[in-house]
């Protein structure tokens, strides 16, 4: 009898799982910023600024995609810079106050 109990149990219970997930992108609008800006080499000669961030997001994106190469910035024992990391916390810092999300993207191919 309590095979019957738990096999009914069981059958009730997998009915109401749906096959498809619902999914939904948290992201819906963006645009790549950064990716060759002098801003991860020499600072003084950025053209990105904070403020394109809350321009971004007024105009209606809602994340922004960094492309990064990171791996120029790297030791011989693959340790990112101090300095550089610091500059990519202030770049996701200024990209969250502005109401944006962030992708990293490592766009290294070699």
């Amino acid at each position: 009898m309590w095979k019957s109990v738990l096999g009914l149990a069981l059958a009730l219970t997998a009915s109401k799982v749906s096959a498809k997930p619902a999914l939904q992108s948290p992201f819906h609008r963006g645009v790549n910023v950064l990716g060759y800006d002098p801003y991860w080499t020499d600072e003084s000669k950025r053209r990105f600024q904070w403020r394109h961030f809350r321009e971004i997001r007024s105009a209606g994106f809602d994340f922004v995609r960094l492309n990064l190469q990171a791996f120029r910035h790297m030791d011989a024992q693959n340790r990112l810079e101090p300095a550089w990391l610091g500059k990519l916390d202030d770049v996701l810092r200024e990209a969250h106050k502005a109401g944006l999300g962030v992708i990293v993207d490592e766009h290294d191919f070699n």
